[in-house]
């Protein structure tokens, strides 16, 4: 494919969803090997070659699988070096995702233990949820930069929103706490849910922790926003969470010069985080951590762009305008994060999500190592339990690493994808193993 940048050097890292590792390969050529070389004695020859290849990481599998550190020999040439380790993830600390007060200390403790040099987060949408990560990190990644909130106009919902909503929800979640109230709202009542001004959606999500609908409606029962004020100018808008980003940088690097872009978003606050980051072997990298506009189907659409597909795009060109703005041609760039838009790689069973906002970054010269790379799969897949069916971008790659103009070789591959232990509450509803968040990390390494 043409990324209009030049021959891209990237591959990916072995993931065991979609190809054995070479030494996996290699045993399988040995058992061959035993099988046509019995009785002969070319068999231990067989055997001497196949052990040879299972030591040194030799065998039949990929031609571009990445070098390992350890790895080389006074015949096969240099070792190569990790240089730089670049990560993405989004804790989907919110609690209509679901468990966040079992997933919070065990996000902040498995991104403490990444060896990332720089790790971009997303949806760390509450002061005290930022500065836990921050403790967290204190000593493995000492510098953080984030997009402080930006509040909108108090949110308040008309009666005609807010009183069936509050009917469904007395109907369809008797007794639920106050930390699932919302969430089960929302499953339960979707009608209600889309018909749901922002203005509305931000005061219940406000005051949501209370639990209590009787609290939350003397907090947001109001005059609110009708459909015919729609669409509200970005200064008359009530933003989520008190207008929170959710976006971090955490870093082992010095961020230097740091900038933010605040894009024009509904509902959601959408912005751009900036640094320069100096690698000793590799030179200056700008990065670009974000979230764009992910398509809301659920609730309805108030913003500049008609729908949320067009915002996403929106983004995404918004995005690599600042880019070009802020960097030389020659600049290397990386810009990662929960995107909110992927391609289809059907052979590698990844759905599209918003695929034509996904190829403007191919257009403008950006490779995308994980995607590009032999252990390609889906980053919001079907498989993790707190992902729902009718969420969009199910099995889809929405959480990229995106490069350009970097001289280097670069592999990528999928993290925090396995489940953690939890202390499970049957009668709670609270399982055993929960994943860490409804997505899971990219993570790109950088060799000299």
């Amino acid at each position: 494919m043409d990324r209009g940048g030049g021959e891209s050097t990237a591959s990916a890292t072995f993931n065991p969803q979609h190809s054995a590792p070479n030494n996996t390969i290699v045993a399988s050529g040995f058992e061959d090997a035993y099988v046509d070389a019995m009785g002969n004695r070319e068999f231990w020859l067989a055997v001497g070659l196949a052990l040879t290849a299972v030591v040194w990481g030799y065998g039949c599998g990929d031609d571009e699988s990445p070098a390992r550190a350890d790895s080389g020999t006074p015949d096969s040439g240099p070792v190569e070096e990790a240089v730089l380790h670049i990560a993405t993830f989004n804790a989907g600390l919110l609690d209509t995702v679901g468990f966040v007060p079992e997933r919070r200390p065990l996000v902040n403790e498995a991104l403490a233990e990444l060896d990332s040099d720089v790790l971009c987060v997303q949806e760390v949408w509450q002061d005290e949820d930022w500065n836990a990560l921050l403790e967290a990190n204190e000593v493995a990644r000492p510098h953080a930069e984030r997009i402080e909130p930006v509040p909108g106009v108090s949110g308040l919902c008309t009666p005609e929103e807010f009183l069936p909503l509050r009917e469904c929800s007395e109907l369809m979640c008797p007794g639920a706490g106050a930390s699932d109230l919302f969430a089960c709202t929302v499953e339960m009542c979707d009608a209600e849910v889309g018909d749901l001004s922002s203005t509305c959606t931000s005061c219940l999500i406000d005051n949501g922790a209370s639990g209590d609908l009787d609290v939350i409606e003397a907090a947001c029962l109001g005059s609110g926003a009708s459909d015919e004020d729609l669409p509200l100018p970005p200064e008359e808008r009530s933003y989520l969470l008190g207008g929170a980003f959710g976006v971090g940088l955490l870093s082992k690097l010095p961020l230097m010069q740091t900038d933010t872009l605040v894009l024009d978003a509904s509902t959601t606050r959408r912005g751009i985080l900036h640094a320069m980051i100096d690698v000793p072997e590799l030179g200056e990298i700008a990065v670009f951590c974000t979230h764009f506009t992910a398509v809301l189907n659920e609730l309805r659409y108030e913003g500049s762009y008609e729908t949320w597909e067009r915002e996403n795009a929106a983004h995404v060109q918004a995005a690599i305008d600042w880019i070009d703005e802020k960097t030389d041609p020659d600049t290397q760039v990386i810009l990662l994060g929960d995107l909110n838009t992927g391609p289809a790689l059907p052979a590698d069973d990844i759905l599209p999500e918003v695929d034509e906002s996904y190829a403007q970054l191919p257009e403008a010269g950006f490779d995308d190592p994980f995607l590009e790379g032999a252990g390609a799969s889906c980053t919001f897949c079907t498989s993790n339990l707190l992902v729902r069916e009718e969420d969009t971008g199910v099995g889809a790659a929405i959480d990229h690493i995106m490069i350009r103009g970097i001289d280097a070789r670069v592999t990528a591959e999928r993290i925090l994808d396995e489940p953690v232990s939890v202390s499970g509450d049957e009668d709670a509803g609270i399982p055993d193993e929960l994943p860490l968040s409804d997505h899971y990390g990219v993570e790109a390494t950088f060799y000299d």
